[in-house]
């Protein structure tokens, strides 16, 4: 694996929904969200291509405190259904579990 590369373990997102609250949804799509812990506030829109994969939320059933836009792609494979606008947290983060794999 590629330093930086994500394993699709959807292991550092597991506990994110004590990170991130959404405030309001202001469509379908889209949500406004906040980082409780400083209180920044940002808008994240569903990736185009992720629309269907987000309406199926049965992933928070077996992760409660997972990121809520956290979905499962595939068996054993998750992706982030907000890519594209992900908070800056989320964008700088490197998951120990994929670190590992490369270092």
């Amino acid at each position: 694996m590629a330093p930086g590369q994500c394993g699709k373990c959807g292991y550092c997102c597991s506990y994110m929904g004590d990170v991130f609250g959404i405030i309001e949804q202001q469509d379908t799509f889209r949500f406004r969200i906040q980082y409780l812990i400083t209180g920044v506030e940002q808008v994240v829109i569903i990736d185009p291509d992720k629309h269907e994969l987000f309406l199926n939320n049965t992933i928070l059933e077996k992760r409660p405190l997972a990121c809520p836009f956290l979905r499962e792609k595939d068996e054993g494979s998750v992706i982030c259904t907000v890519y594209a606008s992900r908070p800056e947290l989320c964008r700088i983060y490197l998951c120990p579990k994929c670190k590992s794999a490369y270092t």
